[in-house]
């Protein structure tokens, strides 16, 4: 008798675990073969990099883990590794061990879920210019679709939008709407966005009233929203957006500069959907991540777990002039220092010690700018008491020692 499939599922996740690969080649008639490649154990205490296929790899969304025989067939006229994603996969940590090089999705065996993992990859800036493939039987469309031919921007081709649109209809989206007082932020926002996101129309305002102007004109499918403007800040905008019916349900991205103390964390918190992030954080590739998951995440953290990442933060914000220890932070919020971590890292996709090591960064580079303290007066003002361990973590996170930015903050 078949089995139901749950080995191999749990091997998916223990190799993914390992930041390792997974293969699958199979021949119609002959069985199917599974290589797992698991990085060596680091002994020099430097990051292990995930392994990457040595060969280019066709992505499947699919319910099953036995593809067609037509994909198969495909795969090894091309020479293509088949990796299957099923619709709770983690893309991200899929994206991080291989290279799609082709794009399959298999209307034959879909699940309801593979509407938003579509939608995911297909406005994933590593992967919506990528050949995609739509093929399979299903009962909403009356015809096969059979392999179709080789697509290169699914979007523009009607044929395609037709035939997911039967499969399940697209909602309309609104713009991603950027609230920002600072010119350069704006500007620095409305690039990341143009770039990650191409298909959403961007509107870009300096104000919280024009923010609600904006919205009461379209309501938006996102908004990446300032909290300190002048006249309306973006506490008003965020009590006003979930008080309306129209908005109470759009996600939000708050990206602030702002110290963040457990008064604001209190007023946030309350609120459903929303994601705090600190300005100088986060890369541009990170902040569409970000916004990603806002998006087309379907593992939201619920109000009351998404809370503790916010005290979480507030307490970094408050104490990181001095030492912390991973005990202290998940302590703060009453939790264990692994749940700490898997919650920050689905919420912000960064683990907690990052975000207070690159948060210390951000504080001190604005030292640099505006004072004149030493490099290690620096470090300890930002909670480093050892100077060489904090020129190591500045370069890794500025790509620059304390002393080139200092010479040139702006470069």
């Amino acid at each position: 008798s078949e089995g139901i499939g749950l080995g191999l599922a749990i091997t998916r996740r223990l190799v993914a675990l390992h930041h390792g690969l997974m293969e699958l080649e199979s021949q119609s008639g002959c069985g199917s073969t599974f290589h797992v490649h698991l990085p060596l154990p680091n002994l020099a205490d430097k990051t292990t990099k995930s392994i990457r296929s040595p060969r280019p790899v066709l992505l499947l969304i699919t319910a099953i883990n036995q593809p067609s025989a037509e994909i198969i067939e495909l795969a090894q006229r091309q020479n293509l590794v088949i990796q299957t994603l099923k619709a709770d996969d983690d893309l991200d940590a899929v994206l991080n061990s291989v290279q799609p090089a082709t794009l399959a999705w298999d209307l034959a065996r879909n699940e309801s879920g593979d509407w938003s993992m579509f939608r995911k990859i297909r406005n994933h800036p590593r992967l919506n210019q990528l050949p995609f493939i739509l093929y399979g039987q299903n009962e909403t469309i009356e015809r096969s679709i059979g392999p179709t031919g080789v697509i290169t921007k699914p979007v523009s081709i009607p044929t395609l939008l037709e035939a997911i649109n039967a499969v399940i209809p697209q909602k309309a989206a609104g713009p991603i709407l950027i609230v920002d007082d600072d010119p350069v932020a704006r500007q620095a926002h409305l690039n990341a966005v143009e770039q990650g996101l191409p298909d959403y129309p961007v509107c870009v305002v300096n104000d919280g009233a024009a923010a609600l102007a904006a919205m009461n004109n379209q309501i938006p499918s996102l908004v990446l929203l300032d909290l300190m403007m002048p006249e309306m800040d973006g506490f008003n905008v965020l009590d006003w957006m979930r008080e309306n019916p129209r908005t109470f349900a759009v996600p939000v991205v708050i990206l602030t500069s702002k110290v963040l103390n457990l008064d604001d964390i209190k007023r946030i918190e309350q609120h459903t959907h929303v994601v705090v992030q600190s300005k100088g954080v986060l890369t541009d590739d990170e902040i569409v991540a970000a916004l990603h998951r806002s998006l087309f995440g379907d593992e939201t953290l619920p109000l009351q777990t998404s809370a503790l990442v916010k005290h979480a933060i507030a307490y970094m914000h408050q104490n990181y002039t001095r030492p912390l220890a991973r005990w202290e932070i998940a302590e703060a919020i009453g939790v264990s220092e692994n749940y700490c971590s898997r919650l920050f890292k689905q919420e912000l996709g960064l683990s907690p010690w990052d975000y207070l090591n690159r948060y210390r960064i951000y504080q001190a580079q604005e030292l640099f700018r505006f004072t004149q303290g030493s490099v290690r007066n620096v470090a300890e003002q930002v909670g480093f008491k050892d100077q060489r361990y904090f020129s190591r973590v500045f370069k890794k996170v500025t790509g620059r020692s304390p002393k080139e930015f200092r010479e040139q903050p702006d470069s």
